[in-house]
């Protein structure tokens, strides 16, 4: 005897095999002693198994997008943040003290000079990348920087439309290629750029100088 089981695996081969085996019990069943008790509970299993798998495609749908919503969520609110956290670490009465009170500082931020503790010292504040910018194929634009010593560049852009520059991402290797549709079909668009050098998981130093790209279709 064969020693595969006629049943396949799979939710949807399942169903198919179960479509198959009802619409024969029915057609043909009265021969081989299929009961009209039988063919009733074949119709409940099968409409149970149709409306499993259909439950529970539309459940693992929605949990895709809510995970999908749940990550623009947060990369918004660290856009939002981080731009809130540099115009507050710009104003004349910001202080460490602040920095801590608001969680803006990055680790080792508030240790004290030198000495062998925890930490190393602070990068020098003056200290910005450099970027370069041209537009590509498609409405897309490379930026090219400097990383001096730090471990990457956050790249931060504004278009028409952005109250303040948007966070694109934290790059180790230049360049950065910003492959975003155009905002209007066929229409170019002006793109300005900006960088900042990136240690510990925080941002310092300063801006780089705004780099602008016209971008077209």
């Amino acid at each position: 005897m064969p020693g595969s089981d006629y049943i396949p695996s799979g939710d949807d081969a399942f169903a198919r095999w179960h479509d198959q085996f009802k619409t024969g019990a029915t057609d043909i069943g009265a021969t081989v002693g299929v009961a009209p008790a039988d063919l009733t509970l074949l119709g409940t299993d099968n409409t149970a198994v149709h409306t499993g798998i259909t439950d529970a495609t539309a459940s693992a749908a929605t949990a895709k997008q809510a995970t999908r919503d749940k990550d623009n969520a947060i990369r918004l609110a660290e856009q939002h943040a981080r731009a809130l956290a540099r115009r507050i670490k710009a104003h004349p009465a910001y202080t460490p003290a602040i920095g801590e009170a608001l969680g803006i500082e990055g680790p080792g931020a508030g240790s004290g000079g030198g000495g062998g503790g925890g930490g190393e010292s602070a990068p020098p504040e003056g200290e910005k990348p450099a970027l370069k910018g041209r537009p590509l194929n498609n409405g897309a634009a490379e930026i090219k920087f400097t990383k001096g010593g730090s471990e990457a560049v956050a790249i931060y852009c504004r278009r028409d439309g952005d109250a303040d520059f948007v966070f694109l991402a934290r790059d180790t290797h230049s360049p950065y290629v910003d492959n975003r549709a155009l905002l209007v079909a066929g229409k170019p668009e002006k793109r300005e750029y900006q960088g900042w050098f990136v240690r510990n998981d925080e941002e310092y130093g300063q801006a780089s100088d705004i780099v602008v790209v016209i971008c077209a279709p």
